[in-house]
């Protein structure tokens, strides 16, 4: 186990295998009719990850068992009226690469309609904070949409639409309108995910990070132990 662990090209564990298999299955469900059963093909993919499963000591049954209320608040989602015209067609997976913004990322859900981008999406399988996505998602789909607009040109007004679904949120009356959350995209936004990723740029370059105006804002923070040493 000790080599396994030393040597293995994976990382994470049974909450990680849950969202690459949740992640695996958007595009089919998408496509798929609402009665459609998905477990053919989540019995395929798990199948194919028996080596990481084995790695990660996780149990394929179990991550199926974890991923099931998952897939069914994405089905729901997916399900709900969230374009106007024509269903568009969804690509997964997709990996972008901006070196004019010094930028790349793999986007969970690109829709297009004739070849015209009409939205994006992520996909997590955490809740939300109450009404607001975590700060970090948005600034995730925020970058994503900054590198969409510079690569293909596109206009902020009446551009993409960007969406954080959060298929761990609690399905109200059985409905899954509290699972999606709709990120404003505009220029002040999208400057503002340009300033964080320079002042990433710096404590990468530096070693250091500036404290925080308010140090209570990282009493709960997971990465508080680490950035306390970027901070001395």
């Amino acid at each position: 186990k000790l080599l396994l662990e030393l040597f293995s090209p994976f990382g994470g564990n049974e909450a990680t295998m849950r969202g690459k298999l949740v992640h695996a299955l958007a595009p089919e469900l998408w496509n798929a009719a609402p009665d459609h059963n998905h477990t053919a093909a989540a019995d395929s993919l798990l199948n194919k990850s028996v080596y990481e499963a084995v790695v990660l000591s996780a149990v394929p049954a179990t991550i199926k068992a974890q991923a099931d209320p998952h897939v069914r608040s994405l089905r729901k989602w997916f399900a709900l009226d969230l374009f106007d015209e024509k269903k568009p067609v969804m690509r997964s997976e997709t990996f972008l690469l901006e070196p004019r913004l010094g930028l790349k990322g793999r986007i969970d859900a690109v829709w297009e309609r004739d070849t015209e981008v009409v939205a994006i999406g992520e996909f997590k399988t955490s809740k939300s904070w109450g009404r607001e996505a975590n700060h970090g998602h948005q600034l995730q789909i925020l970058a994503y949409t900054l590198m969409l607009v510079v690569k293909k040109g596109l206009q902020i007004v009446n551009g993409p639409a960007a969406w954080i679904v959060y298929t761990g949120n609690e399905l109200l009356g059985g409905a899954a309108n509290n699972v999606g959350r709709q990120i404003p995209v505009s220029w002040p936004s999208l400057k503002r995910a340009v300033w964080v990723r320079n002042e990433l740029v710096k404590v990468e370059l530096t070693g250091h990070a500036h404290a925080p105006d308010n140090p209570n804002k990282c009493k709960n923070c997971k990465q508080d132990a680490e950035c306390a040493e970027l901070r001395q």
